[in-house]
């Protein structure tokens, strides 16, 4: 059944990301990054390992900062890294309509640092990181060599798509025409260009320019508009470096359905508060405890995911449900001027004993506002 090799999976590909396979396990991929430019830093230390490194479990070290990596620099760095790629400014991803990230066009020039984004969600998987961001279900099936078709341009850009549905659904008449309305031809220009950048017109088709958009080829036209916005020259870029890294486990993804594959990489979407309440654990506080009452209030007011981010360095649920994080609570003492403090490497929230709920509120909001670096750990 698909559960049971889904299981099966999980359970293998948990096994091939946790360091065995690496032929020293005390030798570790050491990353030395600077927060004040992280892609720069982060590709020029990759770029100085060989392949066989890649696959040593990865150790990230922020200059200048005490911590050591026990998985809550790894999550930052991450999470750090795709927030900068992602930045629209840069001109590498966007995101539609339906909050997912795709590849923007024109971004020929980037490649390189496509690549890099790839090979980062290969050590994300590889070292059992979620990735903070919502992708649609094209790029799992482009990944797993499943067909992507023009029908999953909805997901990519859905605003295209009702373009094209509307283009196939166009009723000619003798004053209205396909070529005489659209005044289109079999050559596009990139509806995410950057300001300033030059953009040509990319043909469909050869000698494109030339042959006009009409009612008896409009069909082929909506297929070829929908696959070049589907296949980026970004996207190939983007899988090589995925699977320079991801190479030797993928007899284990492709028994994944594309659904099943982007929970393993992505995580579960929503984060059930009340399942999180079960399984939490309290060192110096009990459920009852006033404290964590008021804890629990203030949460279920709050941005789940960014508090989910705080406590754990992730914004989304693993695959194995809540009960994986091991979420605990500890008290920390009963001084009002303290803030609360996460150790992100246990999935550890330090909370004082504050006994008031207003009080609560203000310091774990200031301390979720305040949550980049580890120099206050």
């Amino acid at each position: 059944s698909t559960q049971s090799t889904w299981g099966a999976a999980n359970a293998s590909m948990r096994s091939l990301f946790s360091g065995r396979g690496v032929h020293q396990d005390d030798v570790a991929l050491v990353l030395r990054v600077r927060r004040d430019a992280l892609l720069g830093s982060v590709s020029a230390a990759l770029q100085t390992k060989s392949p066989e490194e890649l696959f040593r479990p990865l150790v990230v070290v922020f200059e200048g900062e005490p911590a050591e990596d026990a998985g809550g620099p790894r999550r930052e760095l991450f999470q750090l890294l795709l927030h900068e790629a992602t930045d629209p400014s840069i001109g590498m991803f966007t995101t539609n309509a339906l909050g997912y990230t795709w590849f923007a066009e024109g971004g020929e020039h980037l490649l390189k640092q496509y690549r890099l984004v790839g090979m980062l969600f290969g050590l994300a998987l590889y070292n059992d990181v979620l990735v903070g961001l919502t992708l649609p279900p094209a790029l799992f099936r482009h990944l797993l060599g499943r067909p992507v078709r023009a029908e999953h341009l909805q997901e990519v850009d859905p605003g295209l798509a009702r373009g094209l549905a509307d283009l196939l659904a166009f009723e000619e008449s003798d004053e209205m025409t396909v070529e005489d309305t659209y005044c289109r031809n079999f050559a596009v220009s990139p509806s995410t260009a950057i300001p300033d950048s030059p953009m040509p017109l990319r043909e469909l088709i050869p000698n494109g320019r030339k042959i006009a958009l009409t009612a008896e080829n409009r069909e082929l036209y909506a297929e070829k508009y929908a696959q070049h916005v589907l296949n980026p020259p970004a996207l190939a870029a983007f899988k090589e470096g995925f699977w320079q890294v991801a190479s030797t486990s993928r007899h284990v993804l492709n028994l994944l359905s594309p659904e099943e594959f982007e929970v393993l990489l992505t995580g579960v979407p929503t984060l059930d508060l009340a399942a999180l309440r079960r399984e939490t654990r309290y060192v110096g506080f009990t459920p009852d405890s006033l404290t964590v009452r008021h804890f629990w209030e203030v949460a279920a007011t709050l941005d789940a995911r960014q508090l989910l981010r705080f406590a754990t360095g992730a914004e989304r649920v693993p695959t194995q449900g809540v009960k994986s994080l091991r979420f605990t609570i500890a008290r920390a003492g009963d001084d009002p001027r303290l803030l609360p403090v996460a150790h992100t490497c246990f999935n550890q929230l330090d909370l004082p004993d504050y006994r008031d709920h207003d009080l609560l509120k203000r310091k774990l909001e200031l301390a979720l506002t305040h949550s980049s670096g580890f120099g206050l750990q």
